[in-house]
């Protein structure tokens, strides 16, 4: 398997909202409601359902299991009490989630309970949690709540309708990869490594100046909410660090790869990056990303070295906004890419790229726009 469920806290909340999370990636409804066998809140959600003769929901009941930590299979001595759980609340489905495996007497139990109440009873194990994490819309999620196994997943590819072009994952990125003629492309270690440049820029700024953390706040507010939704939220778990963070809330970032493009005449690449902030201006300077980018314009495998042309989209969001997501489809344009442009986005983005003589005398975003901060037409 390439995730470690071990990396989720023994005490099982990372686990809830990872699988909170995931849900909600699937355009379900998913809210806290009732109270489960062991004193907790069910995870209960909402399943819309389009037939053609009408529509319904079925309603979910979603309880979680962290063994993982035990290395045990979840077994029929637990007390699930599934028709009386899904009664409580007036469900008509019931998911058991578990980070390692069922035994074979309990999904024996399972498949009872569902004939003898006519009702739908599903189980997740680890493979199939895994399986449906593997996917590129929830590489943020495993970026997220499984950071060394993150780097063991490496890049995934996906294929696409048209010859030459295809939809890849890696890390947090989302991207398309694409060839000027042909259907060859170079080796997957050296898409990785125009992301490790990329990454390492974001690393830089995550310790000097404390930018590009916005996961991490998202897990600290996703935290604070279940235990108060629990009822457990201590006031000693904030921290003068977390209070402080929470706080700042403009002092975060991202950069995302949206495409890479190989011209595979002349064997070099194009990379196509997105700098999102939501502060009055951006954190980084446009001389910051001359100086690094510029030492970076090549990369080298076993077999030759290729030129990087770095480009860049600059756009200021919401990240608050509940329609904000850094992988949005609003933020990929069409150039040598499969993933559809947002036209709605175009007058948002403001393109810069470090090798423009236009560019060699200046060392702001202001200086490009020729407007102060507080003027920019987003």
């Amino acid at each position: 398997m390439y995730i470690d469920f071990k990396e989720l806290d023994a005490n099982g909340i990372h686990l809830e909202l990872l699988v909170q999370e995931l849900m909600l990636l699937e355009g379900l409804d998913v809210h806290w409601e009732g109270v489960g066998p062991d004193n907790k809140k069910d995870l209960v959600v909402l399943e819309s359902v389009n037939g053609i003769l009408g529509s319904y929901q079925h309603k979910w009941v979603v309880q979680c299991k962290h063994t993982a930590h035990s290395g045990k299979s979840f077994g029929n001595k637990e007390n699930l009490n599934i028709r009386d759980t899904c009664d409580m609340v007036g469900a008509d489905g019931f998911l058991l989630v578990c980070t390692t495996y069922l035994s074979a007497q309990l999904i024996e139990k399972l498949d009872a309970i569902a004939r003898q109440y006519k009702m739908q009873v599903k189980y997740w194990d680890a493979i199939e949690l895994e399986k449906r994490l593997l996917k590129p819309a929830c590489f943020p999620l495993i970026e997220r709540f499984f950071p060394k196994s993150s780097k063991r997943i490496g890049c995934k590819v996906y294929s696409s309708t048209e010859p030459s072009k295809w939809l890849a994952t890696y890390k947090e990125h989302l991207f398309a990869l694409s060839c000027r003629l042909s259907n060859y492309y170079p080796s997957i270690g050296n898409v990785e490594r125009l992301i490790g440049i990329v990454d390492a820029f974001y690393s830089q700024y995550n310790q000097e100046k404390e930018v590009f953390y916005r996961d991490e706040i998202d897990e600290y507010h996703m935290t604070i909410d279940y235990l108060a939704e629990q009822d457990t939220l201590d006031p000693s778990y904030f921290s003068a660090d977390l209070k402080s963070r929470l706080m700042n809330t403009n002092d975060y970032e991202f950069l995302r790869v949206r495409s890479i493009w190989y011209d595979d005449i002349y064997g070099s690449f194009r990379v196509n990056v997105d700098y999102l902030y939501d502060g009055a201006a951006p954190l980084i300077s446009l001389a910051d990303f001359k100086t690094y980018f510029g030492a970076h314009n090549s990369v080298t495998d076993d077999s030759r070295e290729y030129c990087v042309i770095w480009e860049f989209g600059l756009y200021k969001g919401s990240f608050d906004h509940d329609h904000f997501n850094p992988n949005h489809s609003e933020y990929y344009t069409d150039m040598n890419s499969s993933i559809p442009k947002n036209k709605s986005m175009l007058s948002y983005r403001m393109e810069f790229s470090i090798y423009g003589d236009d560019l060699m005398s200046m060392n702001s975003f202001d200086d490009i726009l020729g407007l102060d901060a507080t003027d920019l037409p987003f």
